[in-house]
């Protein structure tokens, strides 16, 4: 999604920001 890279960014772990990534396009609208 959009967020990814200000998620990347604001989380330390790479993994964290895929795992957000993963939720946040699982979210409606998103």
């Amino acid at each position: 999604g959009r967020a990814r890279p200000v998620l990347t960014a604001a989380l330390p772990h790479p993994r964290l920001g895929a795992a957000a990534e993963e939720a946040l396009s699982r979210l409606p609208g998103a």
